[in-house]
């Protein structure tokens, strides 16, 4: 049965293979030890942008003093989804665990997961997955009207802090432009001091222009979803949901709309599951296509091995002295050395 669950987290790492990751069995007491070939997990990094809106005091004053018209009324998050990607990692198969008579010279992951065989296995470097989440905050959210014009503390009401704060922005615009035209008593000495003139009056400005626009603060924001595969091609599933006001929701949160997911096996000539009795063993992952859709759609389209659609062989007890590299995200076999090589 396919496991769904959603993990939004600072940083993710899938199956990072190094010498501080992976332990020799050799250092064990008991003389068998347990391990197990992995089974694909698809690591969904969703990419979206969270929009903060903070309504202006003066909002409603907007189109009388300055003939705005379309500025916020409310205050509200939105969500936009930008990108999708997916990444393979893996999880112990639990169907896939066996015991090795003479533990020295194995090398398994944190996870337990086999990695090689009397040879080290290879640094992931790059090849791990990472995530995070942005700290989602408005930024400087506050609405003080007295630092740009004094006339406010006097005003009485608010559509007379209103209507000074519009008499103060086209103040700043026409000292601008007369800034701009050479039309001042007084010009800048250098091009350098008229350019921090020009800054201010712009910041000013921007600034009595959010008391009646609001202020938006937008922010990137990745999460992570883990879909474990079923061993057969899965069509047209909903994985999860994209809300305009909640962002990534649950699948069964009819308030999204629904992200699928379609997994189609490839056909291949893979050898059926050995029923040996041995102690090695890889397996020979299949091929399938993968691909995310919504509203018709595709976000993510690709071609990726998954274990648990492939099979499962033995190595012949002869090939314990060699030395063996396992993939530790497919359990694939992929390199067979002298051991001490």
């Amino acid at each position: 049965m396919t496991r769904y669950f959603i993990a939004t987290v600072l940083f993710l790492a899938f199956n990072v293979v190094s010498q501080a990751a992976v332990k020799s069995s050799g250092k064990h007491s008991d003389p068998q030890v347990v391990y197990a070939l992995p089974k694909t997990v698809l690591a969904i990094e969703v990419e979206l942008e969270r929009t903060e809106t903070k309504v202006g005091p003066y909002y409603r004053y907007a189109n009388r003093y300055l003939r705005l018209k379309d500025v916020a009324t409310e205050d509200q998050v939105t969500w936009r989804l930008k990108s999708v990607n997916v990444k393979p990692a893996a999880e112990p198969d639990k169907e896939k665990t066996f015991k090795v008579s003479s533990a020295k010279g194995l090398w398994l992951n944190e996870k337990g997961i086999i990695c090689g065989l009397n040879i080290a296995p290879q640094k992931a470097g790059t090849d791990s997955v990472g995530s995070y989440e942005s700290k989602i905050e408005l930024q400087d959210n506050q609405f003080d009207p007295s630092a740009y014009y004094e006339e406010q503390i006097s005003a009485t009401s608010d559509a007379r802090e209103a209507e000074l704060a519009a008499q103060q922005i086209y103040r700043i615009r026409e000292s601008r432009l007369s800034l701009a035209t050479g039309d001042m008593t007084k010009l800048p000495s250098d091009g350098k001091s008229m350019q921090l003139m020009f800054d201010e009056m712009n910041r000013a400005e921007s600034a009595l222009m959010s008391l009646f626009e609001g202020k938006k603060n937008t922010t990137s924001v990745k999460k992570i979803i883990l879909y474990t595969p079923a061993k057969k091609s899965v069509g047209g599933e909903v994985v999860f949901r994209v809300s305009k006001k909640g962002g990534v929701v649950g699948r069964d949160d009819l308030s999204g709309t629904p992200v699928y997911i379609s997994i189609t096996a490839k056909k291949s000539e893979i050898p059926s599951a050995v029923t040996s009795t041995g102690e090695l063993f890889y397996n020979l992952p299949g091929s399938a296509r993968v691909e995310l859709t919504m509203d018709n759609q595709t976000l993510f389209d690709a071609d990726l091995l998954i274990a648990q659609m492939g099979s499962i062989q033995a190595l012949p007890s002869s090939y314990k002295s060699s030395g063996l590299r396992y993939n530790p995200i497919t359990g694939a076999l992929v390199g067979i050395e002298p051991a001490g090589k």
